[in-house]
């Protein structure tokens, strides 16, 4: 679900049952599953690193074929900013991004997972990678062949 509050909001009078009564960044206090007044939610983090991440950067490439989604941005004209995901009901495959020199990949928190040269293999799903470096493009990686006795 999507945010459309800072702060939970009192959506449905006091029953935090309502579809809005979670939808804020920002726990309120209110109803069974809430971890208290004030608490950040993982979306609070998510949005943060990526206000961080593409702050003052323009679109320059996009890829996608409805199943992997690739965008890449540019900050002043020097270091590209991809955003990469998967959307997983169309399908889990394996991609190799393609770039040239020094690849540095950040989980949607901000954590990086690893940094490499050139090219790397990434599992995807439905939250975003980003990788700071000059990135090409992607492409699927062929699944071994199956061996039969």
């Amino acid at each position: 679900v999507f945010w459309c509050y800072i702060e939970e909001p009192d959506y449905e009078s006091g029953t935090d049952e309502g579809f809005f009564d979670q939808s804020g960044l920002i726990y309120d206090g209110r109803g069974g599953f809430d971890r208290g007044v004030g608490v950040k939610k993982k979306a609070y983090f998510a949005y943060k690193e990526m206000v961080g991440m593409l702050s003052n950067t323009t679109l320059v490439y996009t890829q996608d074929d409805d199943t992997t989604f690739l965008s890449i941005f540019m900050r002043n004209n020097s270091e590209k900013i991809s955003v990469l995901w998967q959307d997983k009901w169309m399908g889990n495959k394996t991609v190799r991004i393609l770039g040239n020199g020094s690849l540095i990949v950040y989980s949607i928190y901000g954590e990086e997972i690893s940094t490499t040269e050139d090219s790397i293999d990434l599992n995807l799903d439905i939250e975003p990678v980003y990788i700071i470096g000059d990135v090409e493009k992607y492409r699927y990686i062929s699944a071994p062949p199956v061996e039969h006795p």
